[in-house]
């Protein structure tokens, strides 16, 4: 089974369209916690709508604490968070589901991800690689969480969970802590999820800036000081991995205009540029 954790706070209408994005998932088997500030206005007509979701409301010491305290109370060998601005795409988790079967041995698996707009048209598409440690230590993060998927004995047994220290870039610093593991990873070249840029996303707020400076100066001085070759290095493995191509395709997902069902998007010229307000922080 798979455990999905969606940390919630005060975005009962992003909330809505995730719910629904997993709700809906067929072939797999999934449960859903919402694990909620106990803030958020509506919660109740969500849940109601979606009856199989499990709600804890309890109050949290920021996203990265509720995460961990989701993954506390997950059931699932798999387990995953997706937050409220995120969505999986139709048959996501059958696929996930597919690859962990096919491999006991692996124990963390990336996907690709589509990145909309906030009415969900299409602005870029990312596609996964392996994290390094020098890449994940002073460039961009590699992977996206809301496709990032991992066994439970990594959280549990292996103790690989969110440092609540950090509150904007606690992804980053956990990427780290899966490197140096030294888990089975791999990358599932599918879309499995939709991440939106809402105006409100951790990674761009004030806070990032400074958390983001400090994930840096962590980093062993080799790579900070190299750190020019290793973003080349990284993107020339991206352009071998095919990273940076993609023909047309077409993606459904929920939208605040038609929450109730997915809605098609079809995508004739993909880009893997994004727009220049997060073009820094996404190579």
């Amino acid at each position: 089974m798979i455990s999905i954790v969606t940390p919630s706070h005060c975005q009962p209408d992003w909330l809505r369209l995730c719910t629904a994005s997993i709700a809906d998932q067929e072939g797999a088997a999934f449960e859903h916690i919402i694990q909620d500030t106990g803030k958020t206005e509506g919660l109740d007509s969500i849940v109601k709508d979606f009856p199989d979701a499990k709600v804890v409301r309890e109050a949290d010491e920021g996203m990265y604490d509720a995460v961990n305290r989701g993954m506390e109370k997950a059931g699932g060998d798999i387990l995953c968070y997706l937050n409220c601005d995120e969505q999986f795409l139709p048959g996501a988790l059958k696929e996930v589901e597919e690859a962990f079967e096919a491999d006991p041995e692996l124990d963390v698996l990336f996907g690709d991800t589509v990145l909309v707009g906030e009415s969900g048209d299409f602005l870029a598409y990312r596609k996964s690689v392996l994290p390094t440690f020098s890449v994940a230590s002073v460039c961009p993060l590699p992977i996206l969480t809301c496709a990032t998927f991992i066994r439970r004995r990594v959280f549990h047994d292996l103790g690989v969970k969110f440092d609540t220290d950090w509150k904007e870039l606690g992804d980053a610093q956990w990427c780290l802590q899966l490197i140096k593991s030294g888990v089975k990873m791999r990358c599932l070249r599918r879309y499995t999820s939709v991440f939106a840029l809402t105006g409100e996303n951790l990674s761009f707020t004030s806070g990032a800036d400074g958390e983001s400076k400090k994930h840096m100066s962590q980093a062993p001085f080799v790579f900070r000081w190299f750190r020019p070759i290793v973003r080349i290095v990284h993107r020339i493995d991206k352009m071998r991995q095919g990273c940076y191509k993609q023909d047309p395709f077409e993606y459904e997902i929920y939208t605040m205009k038609q929450p109730s069902e997915r809605r098609r998007f079809d995508v004739p010229t993909p880009s893997f540029r994004y727009p220049e307000v997060i073009r820094e922080t996404s190579d």
